[in-house]
């Protein structure tokens, strides 16, 4: 502890001396006794002294001085405990023991550390939660999560150990070996579930397309797996609403088997067909969930059509098609405007010219016949762009003062846009995409124009648009002010592993702009056409006035009812201007529903469908994977122990070198000012003072 003011040191002598002087002065003579008395009696100097300390403490308050000091603070090992709560542990012969008795022992292993130890407990399957698991419920597995999870929650601190009790079992994320290495400490293993083959035969997996088209045939692969069950014999079929589509007799001669069957149905019927393939039970089967396998098929009209039609071959080209073709429901066509200058856009639900018009080329003939077809536009300027001519093409802008430079413009994704939603992580992704190549000059809007991205400078927001949409009359057109989209996909790829954000983008443009205009007053919309049974169904809804405006006075009902005809009613939230529902978890099967709302003097519905898939992926494979544990124990520098070896597992923490708590000091600085005890200090020498002048008669 020390003590340091920001002024000269010599300032404390001063305070000395003022302090002194200051209790000389009011002591100097001592008025309490006779005059005559030439000894200064005892309790006068104690007078003097608690006066000078008085002055003293208040003139060095003056110098603002500082209290440094140092803590000295233990910091205990953390001991997570996270168990496997997902159906995997118990679809076993050791199913009792699990629920019953092993999370008990492993509650009370933590009780036991807690006194040494800060002991946190978390059930995970797809996703990570504090506490135990009471039940074991959980439809997937995702071991990488796990460990991203408590990375994320216990970063910088002093982890001492991960005591880890599952199967091994993980059927959703990555290898989780890479993530628990991030934690920079041992991994302990509880090993569950068992080993050995169950006697079982399952629907492994079905091979199928998600999209179909109506009048077409379409294949299923159908892939079945056996063990412990040679002699037996089992019917696969596959039915539809009930009504069967295929059987086969299968044998089974060996005690482990893998077959396959590939059969051709026909799409008959419009929209999401769900599909059952099932193998009758045998005797003894540890389960029967995995008999079955739901297969859902979105059966279409059509694709729409696209022509991407281009100045000169560009990088950019081949990541527009990928993008694009990512989503089955479109079919795209790259044409060179060299090729044929005046193609027949007739077919196609949405023209993209890339760098069009470009050096001397007129495509005005062009424009003019899309605007009588009225087929939207999709500009991609870029530097092969004749921007003179981009202006007199009807896209809502014209670039003033161009002269042939070109600016790098970071994309700024704007959250009040209005013809489409974004979801906060795509928002997020296009926000660490690179820059695009964007013309240099005085962009000035004409008319109304939406816009989606705009251009950032370095470190400077600007009002120049990046992607824009404008609407003249029926026709919608988009613009894109920027070469260099073959990065977007690059840049995806790198920071996600995957391109999905790009893909989406590319989606929503391509939506908005190919779909017909829809003049529905009321309009209901679900996120998904099919979902798992541990996701949220949720709904929105929109409801126009007669001026085409958003309002939500009114209240929107929905009703849902399933095969069987049971009924769940519903009333949808209103959100901003428009609706929102989470309808919650439903069970597996197929849903209708009709929303119904009483608005613009009139009764409005929309009626549709939606299915919710049950998911087996825990039962598909109930055999446990001790050897990733083994890795996982090895890798980390941790050990794999049996559920009837716990003791000896609290034994490795109690005994490791490495487990240890963490010392450290942390330096305080204080105003001595704010100190209470100062204060207090200060009142107690003044009251002192006061009460032995009273007592001895002076004031």
């Amino acid at each position: 502890m020390q003590f340091s003011t920001q002024f000269p040191w010599y300032y404390i002598p001063i305070c000395l001396l003022l302090a002194a002087g200051g209790a000389w002065l009011l002591y100097k003579t001592h008025p309490f006794t006779d005059e005559q008395q030439t000894k200064r009696p005892w309790w006068v100097w104690v007078l003097t002294f608690f006066r000078f300390t008085t002055l003293f403490i208040l003139c060095y308050l003056l110098l603002e001085p500082l209290l440094k000091s140092y803590q000295r603070h233990i910091e205990k090992p953390v001991i997570i405990i996270a168990a496997d709560a997902s159906e995997s542990v118990v679809a076993n012969k050791d199913s009792a023991y699990y629920r019953s008795r092993l999370i008990a022992s492993v509650q009370k292993l933590g009780n036991e550390l807690g006194g040494d130890y800060q002991v946190d407990y978390f059930q995970f399957g797809q996703k990570v939660t504090a506490g135990l698991p009471a039940s074991f419920s959980e439809k997937q597995t995702n071991l990488s999560h796990l460990f991203n999870d408590l990375f994320n929650r216990y970063d910088k601190q002093n982890v001492g150990a991960v005591v880890l009790a599952t199967d091994g079992i993980y059927n959703e994320g990555e290898y989780p070996l890479h993530e628990a290495l991030r934690l920079k400490a041992p991994v302990l293993c509880i090993a569950m579930g068992d080993t050995n083959r169950q006697r079982d035969i399952k629907v492994s997996n079905v091979r199928h397309n998600q999209l179909a088209y109506f009048g077409n045939t379409f294949p299923l692969l159908i892939e079945t797996e056996s063990n412990n069950s040679a002699g037996e014999q089992s019917v696969l079929q596959v039915t539809k609403n009930g009504k069967k589509l295929f059987e086969k007799t299968l044998q089974f001669t060996e005690s482990r088997a893998f077959g396959s069957e590939q059969i051709f149905l026909q799409a008959d019927e419009k929209g999401m067909q769900h599909y059952k393939v099932s193998l009758s039970r045998i005797k003894n089967e540890i389960s029967y969930s995995n008999n079955e396998y739901d297969v859902f098929i979105d059966v279409l009209d059509g694709k729409q059509k696209i022509l991407l039609l281009a100045q000169c071959p560009h990088p950019d080209l081949g990541a527009i098609l990928y993008s694009i073709e990512s989503n089955a429901n479109y079919e795209v066509k790259l044409q060179y405007i060299s090729e044929n200058p005046n193609p027949n856009t007739e077919p196609y639900s949405l023209v993209i010219l890339h760098q069009l018009p470009g050096g001397n080329q007129s495509i005005q003939p062009l424009l003019d016949q899309m605007q009588n077809k009225r087929i939207p536009a999709l500009f991609i300027a870029g530097t092969q762009s004749n921007i003179q001519a981009l202006n007199l093409c009807g896209t809502g802008y014209t670039i003033n003062g161009f002269r042939g430079m070109h600016n790098d413009a970071e994309p700024q994704v704007q959250t009040l846009f209005g013809l489409f939603t974004l979801d906060e992580s795509l928002q997020k992704a296009i926000g660490k995409f690179p820059p695009l190549k964007t013309p240099f000059g005085t962009y000035v809007t004409k008319g109304s124009n939406e816009i989606l991205i705009k251009q950032q400078l370095g470190n400077i927001a600007t009002d120049m648009p990046l992607i824009s949409f404008n609407k003249s009359g029926e026709t919608k057109t988009g613009i894109i002010f920027g070469e260099g989209l073959w990065r977007w996909r690059l840049a995806d790829y790198q920071q996600n592993n995957n391109q999905e954000a790009v893909n989406e983008l590319w989606s929503k443009i391509i939506q908005y702009l190919a779909a017909k205009e829809d003049k529905r007053n009321f309009r209901v919309h679900h996120s998904k056409k099919y979902f798992n049974e541990n996701e949220h169904v949720t709904f929105e809804a929109e409801l126009y006035n007669k001026s085409y405006e958003l309002i939500n006075e009114a209240d929107v009902m929905l009703e849902l009812k399933n095969r069987e005809g049971k009924t769940y009613s519903f009333t949808f939230s209103k959100n901003g201007k428009s609706y929102f529902l989470d309808a919650g978890l439903l069970p597996a099967g197929s849903y209708s529903y009709k929303a119904t709302v009483s608005a613009n003097g009139k009764n409005e519905s929309v009626s549709g469908t939606f299915l919710v898939k049950l998911l087996v992926a825990e039962l598909l494979n109930t055999r446990a994977d001790h050897q990733l544990l083994a890795e996982l124990a090895d890798e980390t520098k941790g050990k794999l122990f049996y559920p009837n070896e716990l003791n000896l597992l609290k034994e490795f923490i109690k005994t490791s070198n490495t487990i240890k708590p963490v010392v450290y000091r942390q330096e305080e600085i204080m105003d001595l000012v704010n100190l209470k005890s100062i204060f207090a200090l200060i009142v107690t020498l003044l009251s002192v003072e006061w009460f032995i002048r009273k007592r001895n008669g002076a004031y």
